[in-house]
């Protein structure tokens, strides 16, 4: 059983280079990506024992999956409210003011909204789970410290 990807590739073109092609060697092949695909499943399902016990890892996955799951709501949460006011600012905007008027289509309207919303979704979800990456580094830092003042 293969590894790693790079095994698995070396494993699959031995089998093909002991195959009879002919008078061509060594066949020309290029992955697929349901091969990549494949490769890169079976590596991450059959991981070392060493990997899959160890309980720090175990801890920072589980972090960091509460991490992306809390910047997710709170960018879905401000990306709402963004739309709410960029939408009310946009229709008020389009309405009161005669140049929007003459130069902002339905089209333009909608993008204008779409992109006060999407940009904000990013932004804060980035910020919020870099906050949370900070915080269990800091927790970390100081568990370690306080580890290291007992002994």
């Amino acid at each position: 059983m293969a590894t790693s990807a790079r095994e698995w590739w070396r494993q699959r073109r031995q089998r093909m280079e002991d195959k009879d092609f002919g008078t061509c060697s060594s066949p020309f092949m290029i992955p697929s990506v349901k091969e990549v695909a494949a490769a890169t499943m079976d590596t991450v399902l059959h991981r070392d024992e060493k990997h899959s016990t160890n309980a720090e890892e175990e801890r920072r996955l589980t972090r960091a999956r509460d991490c992306t799951n809390a910047g997710v709501k709170a960018g879905v949460e401000a990306g709402a409210y963004a739309a709410v006011v960029s939408s009310v600012a946009t229709f008020a905007g389009v309405r009161f003011i005669p140049w929007a008027k003459a130069n902002l289509n339905y089209t333009a309207q909608a993008l204008i909204i779409s992109a006060a919303t999407v940009g904000t979704y990013f932004i804060v979800t980035e910020k919020t789970i870099l906050a949370c990456s900070r915080e269990g580094s800091y927790a970390r830092l100081e568990r370690e410290r306080a580890s290291s003042q007992s002994t």
